[in-house]
C-alpha cells in the first residue's frame, strides 16, 4: 500500500522502476551505429584513446584499485542529503554498488558501441526517474575524475606522455558520458513536459465531458469512462456515502464482472472509510489516496475475489464537494499492479472534478423534481399533469388508444382543518397521495391538482374500465384509518368524476373539464361515489 497526498508524497527507491518505462524513456534519444560513429569523430575519440583507457583498465584490475575506488566514491555520496537520501536502506545502497562497479568497469573496458551508449542512456534515464538533479550528476562526474586521475599518477606518473595521452582519453569518454546523460535529462524532461500538457488538455476534455450532462447516471457512466481511459485501466467503480448510516451502501460500476459486483461489500472501517479518515486530516480536500496490490510491503492487500476478476493493483480516492463526503471512486488495472505518480496527480485532480459534477447533477435533479413535484405529497404538480396530459392524449390520438382522467376530492376535507389543525390537513393528504400511489400503476401519472383535489392520468383505459378502478380506489380510502399527528385516527371518503378519451372528451382541456364535471355531479349526489361523464344524464341533448 502506498498512502499520500499532495503535501505528503511517499518516498520511492530509486532503483525499484519500471523496467519498461525506462526503456521508452531511453528509446527516445535515438542512437543509431552512424550516430554513435559522429560523437565519437566530434570528441576525436580515437583507437589509440582506446587502447590507453584499456591500459589503465588492465591496472586498475591488476592492482586492486576497485574495491578503494568505489568506497572512496561512496563516501563521497554519504556525506551530501541529495545523495545520501538513495542511500538510507542497506540492501539499496549493496545494489547501487554492484551497479555502479558495472558502470565504472565498462568507462574504460574500451568497447563504446551501440549497446554501451543505450545502456549509457539508460542509466541518464534511470537517474531522472529517480529525480537525481543535474548539479549532483555532475558532481559525481568530478569525483570520477578526481579518483581516475589517482590512480593514473600511481600507474603512470613515471611516463609523462603516456600520462598525459590517457588523461585525455578518460575526459574524452567521460564528456562522451555526461552528454549522453545530460542530452537523455533534457528528453525526458521534454517527454515529461509533453506528457504533462497532453493529461491537462485530456483532462479539460475530460472536465466538459463530465460536466455536459446534468443527468445523474450519464454523469456517473462518464465519469466511470473517463477514469479508465485516462489511466488505461480495466475497470472502475463509485460507491456512495450514506449519511444517515455512515455506510457505503449503494454503488455503481463499469467493466468488471457481474460475479464480482454481486459480491462487493464496504465494511465499516474498511479501505473506503481510510481513505476518508485520511482525507479529513490533510489539509487539501481529496489529497489522500490508498493504491492496493500484493507487493510485500502493502498494507491492504488484494482479496480473492479482486485477484479472481484478473485485478493487479487498484487506487481508491475520495470524493467530496463542499467538504461533505459524497462517496469514492475506484480505478482497477489489469496490466501492472501500481500507478505512477503523475496518474496519482491525475486522478486526484479528476477526483475533485468528478465529485462536482456528481454534486451538480444531484442537485439538478432535486431542482428538477421540485419544479415538478408537489412538496407536501410527492406527486407531481398541477404544470407538470397538464405537460403530462398533452404527451398521454397526442400518444392516444396517434395510436387510436384510450386515455381516461379522474377528478378525485376528499369529502368534507374543510372540517378536517377546522377540527384538527392543518397539521391534520396535511397528514391526510399525504396518506391519500401514498394509497393513489399503491393502488395505480407504474404507468399511471398521479398529480396534486390543488388544495385537497388530486387528478389521476390511466393510460390504454377507457371510461368503463376507468370506472372501476375508480371504485376500487373509493372502496379502499373509506376502508382504511388516517392516522393524525396528535395519534388520533378518523375515518373519510372520497368523491370521483371520471372522463374518457375518445368517448366522451376530444382535447386535454375537456378531459380535465369533463372529469371535473363529473366530480362536482359525484359529490352533489351524496359523496362517497364515482360519476363517469358519458352516463351523466341530460348529455347529447
Amino acid at each position: 500500500m502506498r498512502i499520500g497526498s499532495r503535501r505528503d508524497a511517499p518516498k520511492e527507491d530509486p532503483t525499484e522502476r519500471s523496467g519498461k518505462t525506462i526503456d521508452a524513456l531511453a528509446a527516445s534519444v535515438k542512437m543509431d551505429e552512424a550516430e554513435v560513429a559522429r560523437r565519437k569523430r566530434y570528441l576525436d575519440l580515437t583507437q589509440r584513446d582506446v587502447e590507453r583507457l584499456v591500459a589503465l583498465h588492465n591496472w586498475i584490475d591488476a592492482n586492486g584499485e576497485k574495491g578503494a575506488f568505489l568506497d572512496a566514491f561512496y563516501r563521497h555520496l554519504f556525506a551530501f542529503d541529495e545523495t545520501a537520501r538513495f542511500l538510507k536502506d542497506v540492501e539499496v545502497v549493496v545494489r547501487l554498488k554492484a551497479a555502479q562497479a558495472k558502470y565504472f568497469d565498462n568507462l574504460t573496458a574500451g568497447r563504446y558501441d551501440t549497446d554501451y551508449f543505450a545502456d549509457r542512456i539508460r542509466v541518464g534515464a534511470a537517474h531522472w526517474r529517480a529525480k537525481l538533479e543535474p548539479q549532483w550528476y555532475l558532481g559525481a562526474y568530478c569525483k570520477y575524475l578526481i579518483l581516475i586521475l589517482t590512480s593514473l599518477r600511481k600507474s603512470l606518473g613515471s611516463d609523462p606522455a603516456a600520462f598525459l595521452e590517457t588523461i585525455s582519453a578518460v575526459f574524452k569518454i567521460v564528456l562522451l558520458d555526461m552528454g549522453l546523460a545530460f542530452e537523455t535529462y533534457v528528453r525526458c524532461e521534454r517527454n515529461a513536459i509533453q506528457e504533462k500538457a497532453d493529461q491537462l488538455a485530456a483532462l479539460n476534455k475530460v472536465a466538459g465531458a463530465i460536466t455536459t450532462s446534468l443527468d445523474v447516471v450519464e454523469t456517473l457512466d462518464q465519469i466511470m469512462h473517463s477514469a479508465r481511459a485516462m489511466t488505461r485501466s480495466k475497470a472502475c467503480s463509485i460507491a456512495f456515502f450514506d449519511h444517515n448510516t455512515n455506510l457505503f451502501t449503494n454503488w455503481v460500476t463499469q467493466g468488471l464482472s457481474e460475479r464480482f459486483i454481486q459480491n462487493m461489500s464496504f465494511r465499516p472501517g474498511g479501505l473506503a472509510d481510510e481513505v476518508f479518515t485520511m482525507s479529513s486530516s490533510n489539509d487539501a480536500l481529496a489529497g489522500a489516496y490508498i493504491v492496493s496490490n500484493d507487493r510485500p510491503e502493502t498494507g491492504h492487500k488484494l482479496s480473492r475475489l479482486t485477484r479472481d476478476e484478473g485485478i493487479l493493483g487498484f487506487v481508491c480516492l475520495p470524493l467530496e464537494s463542499q467538504a461533505r463526503r459524497l462517496g469514492v471512486i475506484y480505478v482497477y488495472r489489469s496490466d501492472r499492479d501500481i500507478f505512477e505518480s503523475s496518474e496519482i496527480e491525475l486522478l486526484q485532480t479528476f477526483a475533485l472534478l468528478a465529485a462536482q459534477a456528481i454534486d451538480n447533477a444531484r442537485l439538478h435533479k432535486v431542482t428538477m423534481e421540485q419544479a415538478i413535484v408537489d412538496s407536501l405529497t410527492g406527486l407531481y404538480n398541477r404544470r407538470e399533469f397538464e405537460l403530462r396530459l398533452g404527451v398521454e392524449h397526442a400518444r392516444a390520438a396517434r395510436y387510436k388508444r384510450a386515455l381516461s382522467v379522474l377528478f378525485v376530492d376528499i369529502d368534507h376535507f374543510k372540517q378536517v382543518n377546522d377540527t384538527h389543525g392543518h397539521a391534520a390537513g396535511d397528514a391526510v393528504l399525504k396518506t391519500l397521495a401514498d394509497t393513489l400511489r399503491r393502488q395505480l400503476r407504474t404507468n399511471d401519472v398521479a398529480a396534486r391538482y390543488g388544495g385537497e383535489e388530486f387528478v389521476v392520468i390511466l393510460t390504454e383505459i377507457d371510461g368503463h374500465r376507468a370506472k372501476e378502478l375508480a371504485e376500487r380506489l373509493r372502496h379502499a380510502v373509506a376502508a382504511m384509518a388516517f392516522c393524525l399527528p396528535q395519534g388520533r385516527e378518523i375515518k373519510l371518503t372520497i368523491s370521483i368524476g371520471v372522463s374518457c378519451y375518445p368517448d366522451c372528451a376530444g382535447t386535454p382541456l375537456e378531459l380535465v373539464n369533463y372529469a371535473d364535471r363529473a366530480l362536482y355531479a359525484a359529490k352533489s349526489s351524496g359523496r362517497n361515489r364515482v360519476v363517469l361523464y358519458s352516463e351523466m344524464p341530460g348529455l347529447g341533448s
